[in-house]
Formats: C-alpha cells, sequence, structure tokens
C-alpha cells in the first residue's frame, strides 16, 4: 500500500474562454509531508487547491485524496 495521501497525475485546467490554467500537473505528497506552492501570480496554485478541495473540476485528470484517519 502506498504511504501517498494526494496522487495526481497529468492534471490539466482548461477555461471557457481557452485559457490553459494547468497544463499535466504531477504531484505526489507522502502522509507526514509539509507542501508548500510558491509562483508568480497567474501561474495556478489557487486553480490547484481548488480542484484538489472539490471546488472546481478539472478538465482531464486522475485525482487520488486518501482520508487521513
Amino acid at each position: 500500500m502506498s504511504d501517498n495521501q494526494i496522487v495526481i497525475n497529468d492534471l490539466s485546467k482548461v477555461y471557457d474562454n481557452g485559457f490553459d490554467a494547468l497544463k499535466k500537473i504531477n504531484l505526489n505528497v507522502k502522509q507526514g509531508e509539509i507542501l508548500a506552492m510558491l509562483g508568480p501570480n497567474g501561474a495556478g496554485k489557487t486553480t490547484l487547491i481548488s480542484i484538489i478541495c472539490g471546488m472546481s473540476p478539472p478538465h482531464l485528470a486522475l485525482l487520488l485524496l486518501m482520508a487521513l484517519i
């Protein structure tokens, strides 16, 4: 069994106006890891968090979110 709590493979987000906010993002976060996302305005940080939290649908992706017990 994997100790990954978040697994994201090939996450993309394209808005209705055609803007590519995220392009094929891959991310694995293990249990107990601390993750910081840094980047300039418009880099997609808020878009990524919104998708992980279920507030925004991805365009195409495999998302696995493990419950913390």
